[in-house]
Parts: C-alpha cells; structure tokens; sequence
C-alpha cells in the first residue's frame, strides 16, 4: 500500500481553488450547456415520452418528472469537452453510448435481462478500450492477491455490479448524485494527496461541474420548469463514470480492498436488498422500498434528512479509512475493519426492518381511527 507524502488541508484546497479559478471558462461552458441542454429536454420530455409517472407503489411524487438529467448531463460535459478541444475523449464517447440508449429504456422499458445484456457489453467496451482491468486485490500478509485469468471477468462485474448499485440508490431527490459526488470527490482529493498526474482529472471536472446543476435542478432549486429526475440513463452514466474513475485511474492510488470505502454505502445497500431478494424468492433485480432510504423514510426522517444522513455516513466510510491509511495498517487490517463495520451496518438494517414490520402490525391491528 503506498503511503502519500505528508500534506495538509489548506494546501489541498487551495490547489481546489486554483484549479476552479484557472477553468472558469470550462465551468462557464459545462453550467451554460448543462442549463440549455435540460431546458430543451424538458421541453420535448412529454413528446418523447421521457416521463417519470407517479404510481402507488415506489413513486411517490405529485406531477410526472421528466427523465433528462443524465441526458443533460452527457451534453453538458460534451460542450465542456468541446471548450477544451477534447472532443476524441474515448470514455465520454462510451458514456455517450450508456445515456443514450438507457435513455430509450426510460422511455420504453427494457426487461432486466436485456438491460443486463447492454450494460455487459458496454462494460466490455470500457475494457478493451481503456485497457482498465483489476489486476490485484492488493497485498495480505506480504502477499500481492493476483487474479490473473479472473481478472476480467472481476473487472466486468465490477462495472455491473456499481452501475446497478447507483441506478438502485437512485430513489430519493439528490440521492444518487450526492453519493457519485463523495465518491468522486474522495477519489480526486486521493490524487492531490498523492501528487498523481491522472488522464481523467479534466474529464471528472466536468462531470462534477454538470452533476452540480443537475443536483439542483433534482432538489428543485432552480424551479419547478427544470425539475427533473436522472433516470436510468443518468444513474448508470454515473455508475459506469465511477468504476472508470477507479479502475483504469485509481488503481495506481488505491487497491480493490481500498477503494470500497468510497463506495461503500451503495455497494452494501444493493447487496443487502439483493439477498433479501433471493432469500424471498424473488428476483434480485424486482424493485421494492426495502432499502436504506425507503426505510428511513418510513420510520419518519424526511427525505431531505435521509440524503444528508446517508451522504454523512458515506464521508464517514472515506474518512475511516483515510484514518487507517494514517496510521499506516496494511491492507488485510484495513479490509477487516470494513467488514466489521458492514456487519454493523447490515445489524442496523435488519433491526430497522423488524421495528419498522412490528409497527406496521401494530398499526393493523388498531384499524382506522375513529
């Protein structure tokens, strides 16, 4: 595990502050494209039918939604592209292809199978043209965790499994992009630690910059014309973007058993609504609120609160281990600890199941009020 020279705050966000200053133009062009680019996909969203309709089951809101933000997002980061003449970037390219044709689901409607089968391909895609693969697990006792033959196949699930973990967490406003953006943020903080020279840094700015317009529209912020939901074309572009970002990037900063304290919370919100799945006899990919967010909002925090007490536990995971890399633990300490934590968390999930199953069954039991 490599260890980062010793470096404080203020140089770091300084460094934030000169790289902000010195891309006004991008931040300029991504803000302004990003605004236009949704303004015109809410306009036509009701004539594409690229609509997120209210229903009695997990969605909740009052008025149809339209689907535009990944969309919009995608344009966004191309005219920021198109500012710093970066236009043959081969992973926006990719990402392009992602939004685009998850968008036609949103529209029509894919079966998980066939949604599966695209995203495998892509995920191929990403492989062979970024040459990004999880070579090693890291280091245990002395030990390099090679995977050799496996290493592909580790690498494509790797991209399956996170693009579905951010397309499943994607259920409340501001969820999914303040979850993309710890992570990614982390991840890029990581790099100014470790005065890492990277080939995504003008591309994750961009992003960056167009998930912050597209979280306010989310929230509502910039009224109720430019509301707009990511759908699943925005939550697998984020979830694509992301293992990008650590596998063909990051792995030079930070090993597998590392880099799941920047995913954490997404990761193990999907594995424990998979198992549950399973373990009902349903299949893993059926949508239901049994996760995190549905079940705090069911026993009462208001959905605002939800996504900041999920983003809280998120910056908690980096900074855990940020502690540990501290102190210099290697990786098997660093891994255990993680799967300590996880057993807390899946203690804590289930304990909310059961209180919040008793008083449902105790509010049966009373009937209506009278």
């Amino acid at each position: 595990m490599a260890h980062a020279d010793p470096i404080i705050l203020e140089q770091v966000f300084e460094a934030a502050g000169r790289a902000v200053s010195s891309r006004a133009w991008e931040v300029a062009t991504v803000v302004s494209g990003t605004l236009a680019a949704l303004t015109v996909l809410n306009r036509v969203a009701p004539r594409l039918e690229l609509l997120d309709h209210p229903d009695l089951g997990r969605r909740k809101h009052v008025q149809p939604v339209p689907l535009t933000g990944g969309l919009a997002i995608l344009i966004g980061v191309w005219i920021g592209s198109l500012a710093q003449m970066e236009l043959g970037h081969s992973v926006l390219a990719l990402l392009a292809i992602v939004a685009v044709i998850h968008a036609f689901d949103d529209h029509s409607g894919l079966s998980a199978r066939q949604r599966l089968a695209i995203d495998a391909v892509v995920a191929i895609a990403f492989v062979v043209i970024t040459g990004g693969v999880i070579e090693t697990l890291g280091t245990v006792l002395g030990v390099e965790l090679h995977l050799g033959l496996f290493a592909v196949p580790v690498t494509i699930f790797t991209y399956l499994a996170l693009t579905n973990a951010y397309n499943m967490i994607d259920g409340l406003d501001g969820l999914a992009l303040t979850q993309f953006l710890i992570a990614l943020l982390g991840v890029g903080f990581w790099h100014v630690v470790h005065a890492s020279q990277s080939g995504f840094a003008p591309l994750a700015f961009s992003v960056v910059v167009a998930c912050l317009v597209i979280l306010a529209a989310n929230l509502g912020l910039l009224g109720r014309f430019l509301k707009c939901f990511l759908g699943d074309s925005g939550s697998r572009f984020l979830g694509f973007f992301l293992v990008y970002v650590l596998v063909a990037e990051g792995k030079r900063i930070l090993s597998p058993i590392e880099a799941v304290y920047f995913i954490a919370l997404p990761l193990l919100d999907m594995c424990a609504v998979v198992v549950e799945r399973l373990r009902a006899g349903r299949t893993p990919m059926q949508g239901d609120r049994r996760h995190l967010h549905y079940l705090l909002v069911e026993a009462g925090v208001t959905q605002g609160r939800t996504v900041l007490i999920m983003a809280a536990i998120s910056c908690s995971f980096i900074g855990l281990y940020l502690i540990q890399h501290t102190a210099g633990l290697n990786d098997l300490a660093i891994w255990l600890t993680f799967m300590g934590v996880a057993c807390l968390y899946w203690r804590f999930r289930r304990s909310l199941v059961r209180i919040l199953s008793f008083a449902l069954a105790l509010r049966h039991r009373a009937g209506p009020a009278e």
